[in-house]
């Protein structure tokens, strides 16, 4: 996906935190979103998330993207705006300002905004009553633990720094920030697989990003010829 707004070129937006996640809706997309003199875009992100968001999360074992020059200005590749329980897991970063940003609200405004904006969406679900309840345990913690989100698995190369504005309550897990190569194909040709045997293999438990399987395909709506991967 070449180029972004301000707004990420995914944002996810007033999702229950605890509600189902669809393996599908973010998965296996290259973000390149450089920006130039010409055309600068002051808060460049990938992939955006509001309050009240789950970010989407991998089938177990899929991998998900690869976010290339993708934070500019105040966001990340990945910027988590407010909420709790994002989960940003077996990501590629490259050459990003910073892989993941976050604008923590704090208690008091994460309070303020499920009294408030969210009130009547939260009446409506019943998120302490069946079925939600009993299949999506995790709403029942709405309340607790603000600004905590869950970073695992990730590798950052070539990134000014890994985290940005964290405030210290993101649970983090097998994350990899290195100026080397760690295995990638040939990143000055853009290629970005990841080497049978590399370090990226011993090291972490990083599944590689199918990249052959990116870009768009044939069905229905789209007969005509594709562009070149």
């Amino acid at each position: 996906m070449p180029r972004a707004t301000e707004a990420g070129a995914i944002l996810l937006l007033l999702a229950l935190p605890g509600a189902p996640r669809d393996p599908e809706a973010v998965r296996r997309y290259v973000f390149d979103g450089t920006s130039t003199a010409a055309e600068p875009v002051p808060n460049l992100a990938g992939d955006r998330t509001e309050p009240l968001v789950f970010a989407v999360e991998p089938a177990p074992g899929a991998p998900r993207d690869e976010f290339r020059r993708c934070a500019d200005g105040g966001f990340g590749g990945v910027q988590i705006h407010g909420g709790k329980d994002n989960l940003v897991e077996n990501n590629l970063f490259v050459e990003c300002k910073a892989a993941v940003s976050f604008s923590p609200w704090g208690p008091a405004r994460w309070k303020q905004f499920l009294e408030g904006h969210a009130a009547a969406h939260l009446r409506e679900v019943r998120p302490s009553e069946p079925p939600y309840a009993a299949r999506y345990p995790d709403l029942a913690r709405l309340q607790e633990d603000c600004d905590v989100n869950f970073i695992r698995r990730n590798v950052a190369y070539r990134c000014d720094r890994f985290l940005l504005r964290d405030p210290g309550r993101n649970e983090r897990m097998e994350n990899w920030r290195t100026e080397e190569n760690p295995g990638l194909e040939d990143p000055a040709a853009g290629r970005y697989g990841v080497k049978e045997g590399s370090p990226l293999w011993n090291r972490l438990s990083f599944r590689p990003i199918p990249f052959g399987e990116i870009g768009l395909y044939r069905d229905a709506y789209r007969k005509g010829p594709l562009p070149a991967r």
